[in-house]
């Protein structure tokens, strides 16, 4: 499997797998867009990487994501 692409250290992973991970959108080093506070519009994005080969595709019809920040 070729390197991950950059996000956040595997440690702040609850469980870490290679084949769902998140990374960074291109040129950034954090997830959030705004400072809280100093915009109305505060946001964060980033890329959901789901690897699966295609001999053994992941089927799903939901996922349900969690996100716990600090500040």
């Amino acid at each position: 499997m070729t390197s991950l692409l950059r996000g956040p250290n595997r440690s702040l992973y609850k469980e870490f797998t290679p084949f769902a991970y998140f990374s960074y959108q291109l040129g950034r080093e954090t997830f959030q867009q705004s400072y809280l506070g100093i915009s109305n519009k505060v946001s964060i994005a980033g890329l959901l990487n789901l690897r699966f080969l295609a001999q053994q595709p992941l089927y799903a019809n939901q996922i349900q994501i969690h996100i716990l920040g600090t500040e």
